[in-house]
């Protein structure tokens, strides 16, 4: 199942918040730190101050980056567990 059909997207403009998403596009400046349970992807308008965290990142020739990235592992995938009922 697909949970990230929509990344979010950052505009032109300059966004001085942190970022918490599925998945986050940078096109614009904004300062504070990013969050993506699946993947960052850095245009090559980004200009980014701030840490990035995510399972995924790609950063285009010419984007700007400061700050620490730390790469996460993929979450646990969710098993049926199936007990043995005494009889």
């Amino acid at each position: 199942m697909d949970h990230c059909r929509h990344p979010r997207r950052t505009s032109s403009k300059r966004v001085k918040a942190n970022v918490i998403a599925c998945a986050v596009v940078v096109q614009g400046k904004p300062e504070g730190n990013i969050q993506a349970s699946d993947r960052v992807d850095l245009k090559q308008s980004a200009v980014v101050t701030g840490d990035i965290a995510t399972q995924r990142i790609s950063i285009d020739e010419g984007a700007y980056f400061k700050g620490g990235v730390n790469i996460q592992k993929e979450p646990p995938k969710k098993e049926v567990v199936r007990a043995a009922v005494p009889k």
